[in-house]
Protein backbone atom coordinates (compact mmCIF):
# COMPACT_ATOMS: atom_id res chain seq x y z
CA UNK A 1 0.00 0.00 0.00
CA UNK A 2 0.83 3.84 -0.80
CA UNK A 3 -0.25 6.81 0.59
CA UNK A 4 0.83 10.01 0.82
CA UNK A 5 -0.01 12.96 3.19
CA UNK A 6 -2.47 15.64 1.94
CA UNK A 7 -4.32 18.45 2.98
CA UNK A 8 -7.57 17.68 3.86
CA UNK A 9 -9.12 20.06 1.57
CA UNK A 10 -7.94 18.62 -1.32
CA UNK A 11 -9.63 14.85 -0.34
CA UNK A 12 -12.63 14.15 -2.62
CA UNK A 13 -15.17 11.25 -1.96
CA UNK A 14 -14.30 8.31 -3.39
CA UNK A 15 -11.00 9.16 -1.54
CA UNK A 16 -9.17 6.23 0.36
CA UNK A 17 -7.53 7.56 3.98
CA UNK A 18 -5.36 5.59 5.90
CA UNK A 19 -6.42 5.71 9.74
CA UNK A 20 -4.65 4.27 12.90
CA UNK A 21 -3.90 1.07 10.05
CA UNK A 22 -7.18 1.03 8.56
CA UNK A 23 -8.32 1.86 5.35
CA UNK A 24 -11.89 4.49 4.91
CA UNK A 25 -13.52 5.61 1.87
CA UNK A 26 -14.64 8.83 1.64
CA UNK A 27 -18.72 8.83 0.67
CA UNK A 28 -19.71 12.34 1.45
CA UNK A 29 -17.69 15.60 2.73
CA UNK A 30 -19.22 18.60 4.49
CA UNK A 31 -18.15 22.20 5.91
CA UNK A 32 -18.07 21.90 9.96
CA UNK A 33 -20.10 24.57 11.81
CA UNK A 34 -16.64 25.80 13.06
CA UNK A 35 -14.68 27.96 10.78
CA UNK A 36 -12.04 26.08 8.53
CA UNK A 37 -12.81 22.67 9.82
CA UNK A 38 -14.65 19.65 7.30
CA UNK A 39 -16.31 16.53 8.62
CA UNK A 40 -16.04 13.93 6.60
CA UNK A 41 -18.33 10.31 6.31
CA UNK A 42 -16.30 7.23 6.03
CA UNK A 43 -16.69 3.96 5.48
CA UNK A 44 -14.90 0.95 6.14
CA UNK A 45 -13.79 -2.63 4.62
CA UNK A 46 -17.60 -3.83 6.45
CA UNK A 47 -19.38 -0.84 5.85
CA UNK A 48 -19.56 0.46 9.29
CA UNK A 49 -20.07 4.48 8.68
CA UNK A 50 -17.73 6.52 10.83
CA UNK A 51 -17.78 10.86 10.57
CA UNK A 52 -14.20 12.44 11.37
CA UNK A 53 -13.86 16.08 11.66
CA UNK A 54 -10.62 18.07 11.35
CA UNK A 55 -8.84 21.46 10.43
CA UNK A 56 -9.35 21.57 6.77
CA UNK A 57 -5.37 21.88 6.50
CA UNK A 58 -4.58 19.12 8.57
CA UNK A 59 -2.61 16.58 6.81
CA UNK A 60 -4.03 12.65 6.43
CA UNK A 61 -2.71 9.84 4.66
CA UNK A 62 -4.52 9.12 1.41
CA UNK A 63 -4.14 5.77 -0.18
CA UNK A 64 -2.69 6.02 -3.70
CA UNK A 65 -1.96 1.95 -4.47
CA UNK A 66 -3.80 -0.94 -2.36
CA UNK A 67 -4.33 -4.37 -3.53
CA UNK A 68 -8.14 -4.46 -2.97
CA UNK A 69 -10.32 -1.45 -3.27
CA UNK A 70 -13.17 -0.65 -0.42
CA UNK A 71 -16.54 -1.31 -2.35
Amino acid sequence: MTTERMEAYSLEEGDQILIKGGVYKIYDIDSAPEPDQIIFFIVDEEGTQYKIKCQDTEKLPVVIDILSAIG
